[in-house]
């Protein structure tokens, strides 16, 4: 081939690809997963924990890294409410508003999991009390007990409050009720509230207690109940506290429908307190720790039309 010839071919090829080249490089790939195929995602974020002068630098950031979403004020009560019947939710708005202006949606929480020292002070009852007999103290979370009316009337007041501050604000996307519905390895409370608030619940499951000794199978080791009020949530072996039964005939069954019977409650009273704000969308969220699928359809009834 004349050089000449050679010369000028290869210069058109290097040419032709630096065009191409430059083209595809020009042009927006099309993205790997199509946008509606993404989960959305956010973060936790607890302004009551920093300084008032970093929340707009971190929430601008929390944009700045793609999140969706911004959840707060699940642990914050003592400052939602530092004293009793004196509610303070400006600082709570503030934050709601820098993530509405960063174009974040909120899912706002109850606060719930952590009663305020006060409450603690003044209605020794609503600690948890374990299966020891031991009663827990304040400076933990869900250290409370589900079932003492004190604790229901507190959370009832503080949940209605804010929705009436913040049920009809529409950087609020959704709603967090309580945290994760346990005791953090603290399993269940034994006082006499719970006790008792365990037998009623009971009877209204089963009927009788001819139901409720063939469905434990309380046949075994003569475990026939007469009465809903003879059955106890501890009992006393040698020196040592157990669960009735645990681990053979109702045990496991017991176990569940324990913890069931107050999640159902605590958490559907929560909804009907938000609810009560007139809200024209709201999506709730908390299945997780809910014992069972019956529990989790249940509340997932309360949540759509307040229908136990």
């Amino acid at each position: 081939m004349n050089p000449h010839l050679r010369k000028g071919t290869a210069s058109a090829l290097l040419g032709l690809l630096a065009l191409l080249s430059t083209s595809a490089f020009a042009q927006t790939p099309s993205p790997f997963f199509q946008d509606r195929d993404l989960t959305r995602i956010g973060v936790y974020y607890y302004p009551e924990a920093w300084p008032s002068n970093q929340w707009g630098r971190d929430i601008a950031n929390i944009k700045k890294l793609g999140l969706e979403f911004v959840h707060m004020g699940e642990f914050a009560w003592a400052f939602m409410e530092p004293e009793e019947g004196k509610f303070s939710f400006d600082w709570l708005e503030r934050n709601v508003q820098l993530c509405a202006d960063q174009g974040l949606k909120v899912v706002l929480c109850t606060p719930s999991p952590t009663p305020p020292v006060w409450l603690v002070r003044q209605h020794p009852e609503v600690l948890m009390v374990d299966a020891k007999g031991r009663r827990m103290q304040h400076g933990s979370r869900e250290h409370a007990c589900w079932s003492t009316a004190a604790y229901r009337q507190q959370v009832e007041k503080i949940v209605t409050e804010l929705g009436k501050r913040f049920g009809k604000n529409p950087a609020v996307w959704g709603w967090q009720l309580d945290n994760e519905l346990s005791h953090y390895g603290k399993d269940f409370c034994y006082c006499e509230a719970c006790t008792a608030k365990f037998q009623a619940w009971l009877q209204q499951k089963y009927g009788t207690v001819e139901s409720l000794n063939r469905d434990w199978g309380n046949a075994f080791w003569s475990q026939i109940y007469q009465e809903f009020t003879q059955i106890q949530t501890v009992g006393v072996i040698g020196n040592d506290l157990i669960e009735f039964a645990f681990g053979i005939g109702g045990g496991l069954l017991r176990t569940s429908e324990r913890r069931q019977f107050n999640q159902i409650e605590i958490v559907g009273g929560q909804i009907f307190c938000i609810k009560r704000s007139f809200a024209p969308v709201l999506k709730f969220s908390q299945l997780f720790g809910l014992v069972g699928v019956k529990a989790a359809e249940r509340i997932n009834r309360l949540r759509a039309d307040g229908a136990v």
